[in-house]
């Protein structure tokens, strides 16, 4: 039950309150008010998800569903819930409830035991692969990597374009990329099709609409403003640094020059939490290399958030054509190789001179 609303008023304010309540409740449950209470509050099919907290007052209550477009009037749910005494008899929890669903369905939901789910949260981290992703989900219990994976890669594409049509214009069964990262909750026993449905409708939600406004959609399609913001999300360790990085990448597209990304290697090995590259790995036969391919690779790297795909489609203006990392989130930009170099070996020296003293100062234990 959440808490109730306390009042310190007179009696007699109290009634006049209470004829007040009766009669605004009539008009409710007449005319136009019975349309609030039977009718959804819009066609959308969309799943939201609500948590009530066991201190939430039943006003705090209503504005969240109105901000959720889950109720049309927050005084009409008030005066329903006071007129029908419900209000004492909303529970706790986390509910699964849709726009589709009229007043009288909320409330429904709201208050019967059978509308409160177990759900389990889970976080899918930006920059994620569909391989932690699928490790990420069979870590909670939802399902098993490899199904997950499989599916992903192979069968989604084709299940989900009928009530998705934009993935048409994806140019591989691969999904890789397409899977937003958020917070979900999912019931055990969820449906890898539901979960991945619940992410793409996510990507479409959100990254979607970014696209369609671009300017850069003259000469970049969706597929490709993925890849990109895939590959500015692995290198950008600060989001400041993202539309910087994302100048970088389309100045050397334009110049024809390879991106040389380490993020896009390490997909390639799949080893994406190596720290380091040898010239063996640089050297990997792969369409992800872009050490040794040109242009983009065939699908994202990784799951872009919406600061990431923001800089794809406005990147910066700079004259940059490289970046070094300082080893400590940021990055040293030039503009050409000489001065990438001397960036390189300054970074180098100042890390070595810090890793030195860093012994010397060290007690022995």
């Amino acid at each position: 039950m959440i808490q109730e609303e306390k009042s310190s008023s007179s009696p007699l304010n109290s009634m006049k309150k209470w004829g007040i309540y009766l009669g605004l409740c009539v008009t409710v449950l007449t005319g136009y008010g019975l349309s609030q209470l039977y009718s959804p509050v819009s066609k959308s099919q969309e799943i939201i998800y609500l948590d009530v907290e066991p201190n939430m007052t039943v006003r705090t209550l209503a504005s969240h569903l109105k901000k959720k477009n889950l109720i049309k009037k927050e005084k009409t749910f008030l005066l329903y819930l006071r007129f029908t005494n419900l209000d004492k008899k909303i529970r706790a929890g986390r509910f699964k409830l849709s726009p589709s669903y009229s007043l009288l369905e909320t409330v429904d939901y709201l208050t019967e035991k059978k509308g409160s789910q177990n759900f389990l949260k889970v976080t899918v981290p930006e920059g994620y692969s569909i391989h932690e992703i699928a490790n990420l989900l069979e870590s909670n219990n939802l399902i098993k990597a490899a199904d997950f994976k499989n599916y992903v890669q192979t069968q989604a594409k084709q299940d989900l374009i009928s009530t998705h049509s934009w993935l048409e214009s994806v140019p591989t069964s691969n999904l890789e990329g397409y899977l937003y990262p958020d917070t979900y909750f999912f019931a055990k026993g969820t449906k890898t099709k539901t979960i991945v449905n619940s992410m793409i409708s996510q990507t479409e939600k959100i990254l979607l609409p970014l696209y369609k406004e671009s300017k850069k959609k003259k000469n970049y399609n969706f597929h490709r403003m993925m890849t990109i913001a895939s590959i500015i999300q692995k290198e950008a360790a600060s989001t400041k640094e993202m539309p910087q990085i994302a100048a970088v990448f389309f100045n050397r597209l334009k110049k024809m020059q390879r991106l040389e990304s380490c993020p896009t290697v390490l997909y390639a090995i799949g080893k994406p939490g190596k720290t380091e590259l040898s010239y063996h790995d640089l050297d990997t036969v792969s369409p992800y290399n872009t050490y040794r391919e040109f242009g983009l690779p065939p699908t994202p790297i990784s799951s872009p958030g919406k600061q990431a795909f923001t800089a794809a489609i406005k990147p910066a203006k700079n004259p940059y054509l490289f970046f070094v990392s300082n080893k400590d989130g940021t990055h040293t930009f030039s503009s050409n190789y000489n001065d990438h170099l001397n960036a390189q070996r300054r970074i180098e020296r100042n890390h070595k001179n810090k890793t030195n003293k860093a012994k010397q100062t060290t007690p022995i234990q």
